[in-house]
Formats: structure tokens, sequence, C-alpha cells
């Protein structure tokens, strides 16, 4: 039976029943790096007034599904049209391939056929732990 606590999995070792030693990767796993704080900077730089409104859209949902017609509806303000589903689908795709150089596991908008978008959740946390980035976005 392969559990994922196997030796080399564990945050920690356990030395005697008091005293625990943390791996070296424990800790670098949460340690955000300045260079790659940077590149989500200069992305974010770089984002039209509509890009920022649908992140903006997408960070406040937080981890929930957001539909298509939902962001439409709070980018443009009128009733739901063929166009405005055509212009979300392809600025939600430049948006994705702006943060294609970043250090992103997978891509920075989840697409959730039949549902919507969602904001990639190491984006997410990225954004809400980085007061900069945090700041550039809250304010537009």
């Amino acid at each position: 039976q392969q559990t994922d606590d196997t030796f080399e999995n564990r945050k920690f070792i356990q030395l005697s029943d008091k005293v625990s030693l943390i791996r070296p990767s424990a800790l670098r796993e949460k340690r955000p790096n300045p260079e790659e704080n940077y590149q989500y900077l200069e992305v974010i730089h770089h984002l039209s007034q509509t890009e920022m409104k649908i992140l903006s859209i997408l960070i406040h949902a937080g981890s929930s599904v957001v539909t298509r017609e939902t962001i439409c509806h709070q980018i443009w303000n009128e009733e739901v049209n063929k166009s405005h589903l055509a212009s979300l689908s392809s600025t939600i795709t430049r948006i994705k391939s702006k943060f294609e150089n970043t250090s992103l596991a997978n891509k920075a908008i989840q697409t959730l056929w039949g549902k919507g978008y969602r904001l990639n959740p190491e984006l997410l946390d990225r954004i809400q732990n980085n007061e900069a980035i945090n700041r550039i976005v809250s304010n537009g």
C-alpha cells in the first residue's frame, strides 16, 4: 500500500518524540520569489482595460466559477449577445497568453466548458498575498 506520506514526501522528519526537522524543500515551497513577482507585475501592467476588468471579476469570485454571461454583463453592462461572447473568448485567450511566460504551472484562467471561467488557484493566491500586485489589480 503506497501512501502520499512516504519518507520523500514528508515536509518534516521526526527525529524523536520531541524533535522534528523541517525538510529544506518544504521551506522553499512557500517562499515567494521576488523575480517571479516581478514577472506577474510586468504582465499585469500590460493588460488592457478590459483584460484587467475580467481579471478583477475573477479575483473577486475567488475559487468560484463565473459564467460567461455574468462576465459579459459586468463588462458591457447590457444584454449578452454573440458578439460579446466572442469578444470575451478572445480576450480570455489574450490574458492566458500574456501569463504564459510566468512561473504558473497551468493556464492563468481555467475554462470549464459549459460553466464559465475560474482563476488559476496559484495565480489567485499570488495576487491575494502580494501587496503590490493586489493594489494594482484592486485599483484597476
